[in-house]
């Protein structure tokens, strides 16, 4: 399934409700493709309703359905896996997610009914109200995501790890639970048993279909893509899988998309090879289809400048299912907590040297009384602190959000990301996790192309798209104000107007930066680099704050506009 909803009345509804809640699919489906929407109503449970959109298998009414795939099965713990998975009978409703929150559901409830959806705006068309979080809106202009646990709405609530959600139907109450994972107790002796393990729970964990010719797999010069591609190579369902690689053309330097192709070749496996724009035409549009499309959860747009041309092209090839590279581990040192932040997703305004120069008084209190404790304790190595905080934060704030950005057109399987995966890794030594020092190994051990892995990014970075003619569209753009004050307006507009935007960088030296880095980072020891990146000031650019805060002026808009999609006297 893509995008779905479940929603649970506690009256009886009237005949043509399942025409009402089909608005909702329509509501937030693309309107350049041929969608399919499935509303039924359960027979188990009376005045249930479940609705998706584009599923990819038929829906029946058995009790329960998975958003994802669990590698393990529920006991009296929840399963381990890549899911959130939702059950019911004649009593109870109970829903719950995987340890890192990979697979995103919300949820809300009042004394009429209670409303479970991975898309916000379905979760706000169905409640019929829209109540604008200032806390996720001051997370989004320091950070460009939502901040910890936080919705666009105040009273949509997000689906925590570690937890049962429990509705009693006829008593209409919900009751939290505590739990835990019933993951896989796996334990090595030496390295290469623990490779043997790795690579055995990542092929016991690629998705099962009654069709594989649905599924695509992004590649590019990294070691994650390029690793999950070569496991793949070995599966009888997958060896053929058809691949692709998305960015834009860089005829200068060696990048993810020139490492693809070359892979591609030597393995003769097939690729759909996709060049993005390297601008984005027609702003206003674009800036609207992308918070319709992904419930913009973060401000990560630059894969996505032809519009998500490239996603529906996939649909209408009837590409259902995208198996990614997706890890919990990452790599790096924070030495301290404003690189912590930053690793994670969520910089504060403070972590910025020139913030005093922007109105932000009001959403900096705002955020301080919203902070969450990434501390590092006493016992723990900076190794420890990093990788607690990165399935902790950055998977269920960033990682997760992947998932919403295409959920209109395909659905990712993510063969790698379990807990059992990373209960594996926790059990080396610090000084065998470093950079993914574990995916590194695996990857260049079963590569046979000899491609190089130093390739530098193809897709543009978010500054990148909007220079020269395109700051102009950003200070008009900015008049079209409701939530902030003009004073702050008015101190973006100037920043926009200083040279060091209106003149940008010269391409070619932009890629030569971003090799010297790339080259720098390979082979740096981990300690020095983290120490070099340290000593490099943060600073606030006027476009980043431009863009973030057209999309929360439009996304204000576009979500009133839900809350009256459904009369409120309708039902």
């Amino acid at each position: 399934m893509s995008k779905f909803f479940l929603i649970k009345y506690k009256n009886v509804q009237p005949k043509d409700v399942e025409q009402q809640l089909e608005k909702v699919l329509t509501n937030i489906s693309s309107d350049r493709v041929e969608n399919e929407y499935v509303v039924k109503k359960s027979n188990r449970l009376d005045e249930l309703y479940i609705g998706m959109l584009n599923p990819n298998k038929n829906i029946e009414d058995t009790g329960f359905f998975t958003y994802g795939k669990k590698l393990t099965q529920k006991t009296n713990l929840l399963p381990d896996g890549s899911y959130a998975e939702i059950t019911y009978d004649s009593n109870s409703i109970e829903f719950y997610c995987d340890r890192f929150e990979s697979k995103t559901i919300w949820f809300f409830y009042d004394d009429e009914k209670l409303i479970i959806s991975n898309s916000q705006r379905a979760l706000i068309s169905l409640k019929k109200t829209f109540f604008l979080n200032d806390k996720a809106v001051s997370w989004f202009l320091s950070s460009g995501t939502l901040g910890f646990q936080n919705a666009w709405d105040v009273e949509i609530k997000k689906v925590l790890n570690k937890k049962r959600y429990v509705f009693n139907v006829n008593s209409f109450e919900l009751n939290i639970v505590d739990a835990d994972y019933n993951t896989l107790k796996i334990k090595y002796k030496n390295q290469k048993q623990f490779d043997n393990d790795f690579l055995n729970l990542t092929k016991n964990n690629f998705p099962v279909s009654h069709s594989y010719n649905d599924y695509i797999l992004p590649l590019s010069g990294g070691n994650d893509s390029r690793l999950l591609f070569y496991i793949s190579k070995e599966l009888q369902h997958f060896k053929n899988i058809k691949l692709i690689n998305w960015g834009t053309e860089n005829k200068l330097h060696f990048d993810d998309k020139k490492a693809a192709l070359q892979i591609s070749e030597f393995y003769k496996s097939e690729m759909v090879n996709e060049y993005l724009p390297k601008r984005i035409n027609n702003p206003d549009l674009f800036f609207e289809t992308y918070i319709k499309l992904t419930d913009c959860r973060i401000d990560h747009f630059n894969a996505f400048t032809d519009h998500f041309q490239i996603f529906e092209n996939l649909y209408k090839s009837r590409y259902r299912n995208i198996v990614r590279g997706d890890i919990p581990f990452t790599e790096g040192l924070d030495l301290n907590a404003n690189m912590a932040r930053a690793h994670i997703g969520i910089p504060l305004f403070s972590d910025y040297k020139n913030e005093q120069e922007f109105d932000l008084e009001k959403w900096k209190s705002i955020q301080q009384s919203d902070l969450p404790d990434i501390n590092k304790s006493a016992q723990e190595s900076l190794i420890a602190w990093r990788d607690r905080l990165y399935i902790d934060f950055r998977i269920p704030l960033v990682i997760s959000a992947f998932n919403d950005m295409i959920g209109c057109f395909v659905e990712n399987s993510s063969p790698m990301m379990t807990y059992s995966h990373f209960l594996l890794y926790q059990q080396q030594n610090d000084n065998h996790k470093g950079n993914k020092e574990h995916i590194v190994r695996l990857s260049k051990k079963m590569d046979k192309s000899k491609v190089p892995f130093n390739a530098v990014p193809s897709i543009p970075r978010l500054s990148d798209l909007f220079e020269n003619e395109s700051i102009q569209y950003l200070i008009k753009a900015l008049e079209n104000n409701a939530v902030f004050s003009d004073k702050l307006i008015q101190q973006v507009k100037e920043s926009l107007l200083k040279p060091h935007h209106q003149e940008g960088f010269n391409q070619n030296n932009k890629s030569l930066i971003l090799k010297i880095k790339s080259i720098l980072s390979e082979y740096l020891p981990i300690t020095l680099k983290s120490k070099l990146k340290s000593k490099i000031p943060k600073y606030f650019n006027g476009i980043e704050l431009a863009y973030r805060i057209i999309l929360i002026n439009e996304l204000s808009n576009i979500y009133l506009n839900d809350s009256k999609l459904i009369n409120k006297n309708d039902f």
